[in-house]
């Protein structure tokens, strides 16, 4: 008695199935991913650490410069200008810079709102900077790398390639798939949807 099964439906089937287990065991976990991830951003998430901590440390100087001595540059001026050739030109000068001391003030409102805020883009970039060395908090990684590129203040002139560094090696997907990883195993989940 002949059946009207065909057995050539099993042979795709467990095919099927060997290459699915196949594509699995190749498939790295996730603790692999994030290894990998972290190789690839050891080196400019630590020098982003480095370059915003610098930048912090010129910020907190700058603070501390406008309240010992507010009046620093407008002095280092006046003295320049007394220094020159006695001329007419020069009275003229030192009148011009008389009238605008209030504005050179380090002490003033504006400058110290500029090192305030120069310090908090500083902060933000040392922040994204360890959260990207560790792996974790793409999206603190991501404002800490865009905050080093701002020329705000500090050392904006050293933090800029590193930012931009930076923004290149988050933007690898073998990275964006280990800090996916480093979420998941965060959150306790062992297997990928």
């Amino acid at each position: 008695m002949a059946s009207d099964y065909d057995d050539r439906d099993d042979d795709s089937d467990d095919r099927d199935d060997d290459r699915d287990r196949r594509r699995n065991r190749d498939e790295p976990d996730d603790h692999t991913l994030v290894e990998r991830a972290r190789r690839k951003i050891a080196t400019p998430a630590l020098l982003l650490i480095l370059a915003g901590a610098l930048g912090f440390v010129i910020e907190l100087g700058a603070l501390g410069l406008s309240i010992a001595a507010p009046t620093l540059f407008y002095d280092m001026m006046v003295d320049f200008i007394k220094n020159q050739p006695k001329s007419p030109q020069q009275q003229k000068q030192l009148k011009d810079m008389e009238d605008q001391k209030e504005g050179m003030l380090l002490n003033s409102p504006i400058n110290i709102a500029s090192i305030l805020v120069g310090a908090c883009v500083n902060a933000l970039t040392v922040i994204g900077g360890i959260k990207m060395r560790s792996a974790s908090g793409y999206g603190l990684s991501m404002a800490g790398s865009i905050a080093a590129i701002i020329p705000m203040g500090g050392c904006c002139c050293v933090t800029l390639p590193f930012g931009i560094w930076t923004l290149v090696a988050l933007m690898n997907p073998d990275v964006k798939a280990g800090f996916d990883a480093s979420k998941r195993l965060a959150a306790g989940l062992t297997d990928r949807d």
